[in-house]
């Protein structure tokens, strides 16, 4: 197989665009999510408050042009004060 040319996976503008649409959005967006984009594959991770709350960052780091796949280490942490 051919190696994939950088233009097609363009990391960062991904990258960006996740942490955009993690940042807009009401539920995710209250929590510091980390982002990191190789090869068009997202990783995430951070603490967040239920699973409801993984599931939904998931989701919009899928819906960003170009995301092959993502992978979640985030995990559930106990609401802060």
């Amino acid at each position: 197989a051919a190696p994939a040319r950088a233009d097609e996976c363009p990391d960062a503008l991904i990258t960006a665009g996740v942490k955009t649409r993690l940042a807009a959005d009401d539920l995710t967006g209250v929590f510091k999510i980390n982002v990191d984009t190789e090869e068009c594959v997202v990783t995430l991770n951070g603490c967040v408050e239920s699973n409801a709350h993984v599931k939904r960052a998931k989701k919009l780091a899928a819906r960003v042009a170009k995301v092959k796949a993502v992978k979640s280490n985030l995990t559930i942490c106990p609401k802060q004060d």
